[in-house]
């Protein structure tokens, strides 16, 4: 009995005390289902600040462009069309992803919808999805709350320093926010011609 009791509280002070173990995550630019390729930046633009935003937390480690670049390679990824899920979790667990999150959005006049998913690669599973939305111009809450919802279906518990720093933005001029994001989807499908052209 004495065992039993003392076998408890080692499990709950190793539960309780120890550091959680870091997550490797991927996130896939964000699919346009609205049809207009001239929104296809918001995709972009989406995935690599939830990127930066998940990444200032310390149980987390974000996948190096390097290897979500190849995972991008071998899916074929374009911001319209189907991706094929199963290839870009098998390339995640490759290159050594715990965690995909995949995502879209819809773009109707002001207003922007966006949803996500996001997959273990490992069992191969839906964790869990979030979907938010609200005007264009406030893109930057949009993404401040896919990002609290990933963490919390994590069960990564945030100070409110940390919560402070995922706010943090690139930039809060929505129009330099585009143009960032543009740079990253020309990145993204290797546009690099169109990158000149746009400079």
């Amino acid at each position: 009995m004495q065992f039993k009791t003392k076998l408890s509280v080692l499990i709950f002070i190793l539960l309780f005390t120890c550091p959680a173990f870091s997550k490797n995550i991927a996130v896939i630019p964000f699919q346009n289902i609205s049809g207009d390729k001239e929104k296809n930046w918001i995709g972009a633009g989406f995935a690599e600040t939830l990127t930066t935003k998940i990444g200032k937390v310390k149980e987390v480690n974000v996948l190096e462009r390097e290897s979500l670049s190849k995972i991008l390679g071998e899916i074929k990824f374009q911001y319209s069309g189907a991706i094929d899920e199963k290839t870009a979790v098998e390339s995640g667990k490759l290159y050594g992803a715990d965690v995909l999150v995949f995502g879209s959005f819809q773009v109707m006049e002001d207003k922007l919808k966006v949803t996500a998913r996001f997959v273990n690669v490992q069992t191969r599973k839906i964790i869990d999805t979030a979907e938010t939305d609200g005007n264009i111009s406030d893109i930057f809450k949009l993404q401040d709350e896919i990002a609290f919802s990933l963490l919390d279906s994590l069960k990564i518990v945030l100070g409110e320093k940390d919560r402070e720093e995922i706010k943090v933005n690139p930039t809060e001029n929505l129009t330099a926010y585009q143009w960032f994001s543009k740079g990253y989807e020309v990145y993204d499908l290797k546009l690099y011609d169109k990158a000149i052209e746009d400079k």
